[in-house]
């Protein structure tokens, strides 16, 4: 009772320094005090959000890019095409002449032998070799030791001393043997497929030359075979003229961590995708895109396809149509063509729209395939660490019709009152009212959803009950380009018991739970730019509950 009086005594002095009280204290018996109801208000929280702060909120925040305050949404993905290079490789070689032995003294002849390294017609001109054996073995059916065989391989360069002039190897035989084996490392070799034509003069390519002589008394008759034999060789680098067919890979592009951010019913304006194809070939090449499928989550797909005006740097699309890009140099050993996909020259747009998780890629490289004049092609290269890559990249500007965009944002820079503490509310009830004010600038309407959270990051309770989220703030008015006339402010009331206020005062953490929606679908295109701020104030109010 003493709490009461005390109470009752700070109200009426507030009332007479206040101006608040009855002027005719004379008919005092007519003041009645049926119950007084004080009301406390505590400010919790004044937030200012802005669109640049709830995308750098995101989990997958590295898929969003600001620049002179407009917003990309960016999603990136590099393949690597992994090429089995053994196509490209020097295949296991034999070579082999007979000569018979004239009575007259010596003989002497020269072999060649069309050698084929890479299938299509490719016109090899020498290949450069890290690791690989030369075998040349001399082969007799008489025994003399009068004979002697001599070969040179002119298709053939190594670094050694010896062989500084030329690459040659004599018969050495033992007196009773008929053969004689020689092998070589051929590690730093190079191998020189390319000759002239004795009658044109015009080199000839994929060409492997050898000389072999023969020496003798002049009084053996008989027959000597020279084998040569090429095994087990790794290429460093091939030179000349390659034709060679590349299929794409069949693995699919993940679009999940892209759709995880537009997640629901989505049109962006001018959506663009920017494909680099990248190569350390030094050939020149040309991409086949002959599929370009979207899938979602439902597994319905949209094929992208080519519409509209088709500038220089469109990627085109369909089977038969090239898309030709640079090569590799010596000074420029890695070189990148970028093609452009937008909706002035595809279906973008109406790909983008289904939200698809997944892209697959069907078509082929080919190289040796060039749009312009080469005088001489045989000095294009392939290297044993030769690589086609794909840069994929969807950019999205933040604009257009959304529904469905979900972002968070935690706040921990506020403290509850603790109202059992104050003197005197122990004592009596109080109900808590829960004061939201709203001013946006954002062209959105937002759902709102407040989660309390504790110290170890569980959600103690929400703001709204059995409601993932309440649609209480407000998109301002639009003008002709999609942009915000100006902010809108808006206040709710929510009603919260003592229970579940004792509940969510021992929360450490807010977590503004925001849900974006342009609205219905005759609402216009709108534009979100990264400085768009959305200002939020939340107080609480306390009605304490004292009868007369």
């Amino acid at each position: 009772m003493k709490k009461v009086k005390v109470i009752l005594t700070s109200v009426v002095i507030s009332f007479m320094f206040t101006g608040c009280y009855l002027d005719d204290y004379r008919n005092i018996e007519e003041v009645q005090i049926d119950s007084m109801n004080p009301v406390y208000g505590f400010p919790l929280i004044s937030s200012s959000v802005a669109i640049n702060d709830l995308l750098s909120a995101l989990d997958s925040s590295v898929f969003v890019e600001v620049r002179n305050d407009s917003v990309f949404l960016v999603f990136k993905e590099e393949v690597n095409i992994d090429l089995d290079l053994d196509d490209f490789n020097v295949p296991d070689n034999s070579f082999s002449g007979t000569l018979d032995l004239a009575p007259t003294g010596v003989a002497f002849e020269r072999y060649f032998k069309n050698y084929t390294i890479i299938e299509n017609d490719s016109e090899i001109r020498l290949v450069k070799i890290k690791a690989g054996t030369l075998t040349v073995e001399f082969v007799r059916d008489v025994l003399d030791d009068g004979m002697e065989m001599e070969t040179i391989i002119h298709s053939l360069t190594i670094p050694d001393p010896q062989f500084s002039d030329s690459v040659f190897f004599i018969s050495n035989w033992a007196p009773d043997s008929f053969e004689d084996i020689v092998t070589l490392d051929l590690a730093g070799a190079t191998l020189l497929l390319e000759a002239e034509d004795e009658e044109s003069g015009l080199p000839l390519y994929n060409i492997f030359s050898w000389a072999t002589t023969v020496r003798s008394d002049g009084t053996t008759t008989g027959t000597v075979i020279n084998n040569i034999h090429i095994s087990d060789v790794e290429f460093e680098e091939i030179i000349g003229l390659i034709n060679y067919e590349v299929p794409l890979p069949a693995d699919t592009l993940d679009l999940s961590a892209f759709t995880s951010m537009v997640d629901g019913e989505i049109y962006f304006s001018d959506p663009s995708i920017a494909l680099s194809l990248g190569t350390s070939f030094g050939v020149p090449a040309s991409a086949e895109l002959s599929h370009f499928t979207f899938r979602n989550s439902s597994n319905e797909t949209r094929e992208l396809i080519n519409e509209g005006v088709l500038s220089d740097n469109t990627l085109l699309l369909g089977e038969g149509n090239k898309n030709y890009f640079s090569y590799a140099t010596s000074s420029d050993p890695y070189v990148q063509q970028l093609f452009i996909l937008n909706s002035d020259n595809s279906n973008l747009e109406d790909v983008l729209s289904f939200v698809p998780v997944e892209v697959i890629l069907e078509g082929h490289f080919l190289l040796g395939d060039y749009q312009d004049f080469i005088e001489d092609p045989h000095s294009f290269f392939v290297k044993d660490t030769s690589f086609f890559d794909i840069a994929f990249d969807i950019e999205v500007p933040l604009a257009g019709s959304i529904k469905n965009l979900k972002f968070e944002k935690d706040i921990s820079d506020f403290s509850w009152p603790v109202i059992d503490t104050i003197p005197g509310f122990s004592d009596f009830d109080y109900d808590i009212e829960v004061k939201l004010k709203t001013i946006n600038q954002i062209p959105l309407t937002f759902g709102l959803q407040v989660l309390f959270v504790d110290d170890g990051g569980t959600a103690i309770d929400s703001l709204f009950n059995d409601v993932m989220v309440e649609n209480i703030i407000q998109s301002p008015n639009i003008d002709s380009e999609g942009l915000p006339l100006n902010p809108i402010e808006k206040a709710t009331s929510i009603k919260m018991n003592r229970e579940k206020y004792d509940k969510v005062s021992k929360a450490s953490q807010m977590r503004l739970k925001l849900l974006l929606d342009t609205g219905t679908d005759d609402m216009p295109e709108v534009l979100f730019k990264a400085s768009h701020r959305l200002d939020v104030q939340i107080a609480l109010k306390f009605n304490l509950l004292i009868e007369s």
